[in-house]
């Protein structure tokens, strides 16, 4: 079971109540919390297992179980916002992560990635010589969300090309607007994704 503490920003009103610009969105988006979130815990499919967090009445709620805890779609925490994101798209319901959504809007754009570099001393069985190999380890996982909740896989030079770009320039705002390649890179499609969301309705 993996645990993450989280710290957090508390707003205080004139009637003595506490409120924190925490939340969490449950039941497809639909019902919205507001809360001081404590701790959260997740288990090896990625489903959480844990809520601890202080409602608006300054009473602590402690929610345990992965039944109880399906219905969670997003948490936003301070500034950052976690939404759940399927690793196989085509089983929503199969493991998951809480990726970071980097763009909010008509479209927005999800990120999980804990990869890191790793690498280890090998001995080569033909020369007997020994020599350093680097690896690459982790998850990584980088998806475009439409209106509709359909979920698109950026990493996919294919889907990019096929249904991405051709969404994108049925908005005539965007295609005036936009110079650039379509790239897949994450820093070059946020800042398009962006460009989108401020021209297109």
């Amino acid at each position: 079971m993996k645990k993450t503490a989280l710290s957090f920003l508390i707003l205080t009103f004139s009637n003595a109540c506490i409120y924190a610009q925490d939340y969490f969105v449950k039941n497809r988006y639909k019902d919205t919390v507001f809360c001081k979130f404590e701790t959260y815990s997740t288990n090896s499919q990625g489903y959480l297992v844990e809520l601890i967090y202080v409602d608006a009445s300054g009473n602590q709620v402690t929610i345990e179980g992965k039944k109880k805890l399906m219905n969670v779609d997003v948490l936003r925490f301070e500034k950052t916002i976690l939404e759940r994101m399927p690793i196989k798209i085509d089983k929503p319901y199969g493991y998951v992560r809480y990726g970071v959504r980097k763009v909010n809007g008509k479209l927005q754009v999800l990120v999980y990635n804990n990869q890191r570099q790793e690498g280890k001393w090998e001995e080569d069985r033909m020369t007997g010589k020994t020599k350093y190999e680097t690896y690459t380890a982790g998850s990584y996982f980088f998806y475009l969300k439409l209106p509709d909740g359909k979920l698109l896989d950026v990493r996919k030079r294919k889907v990019v090309k096929n249904e991405i770009k051709p969404y994108l320039l049925n908005c005539k705002e965007f295609e005036k607007a936009y110079s650039g390649d379509f790239s897949n890179e994450e820093k070059e499609f946020i800042e398009m994704i962006k460009l989108y969301n401020s021209v297109c309705q």
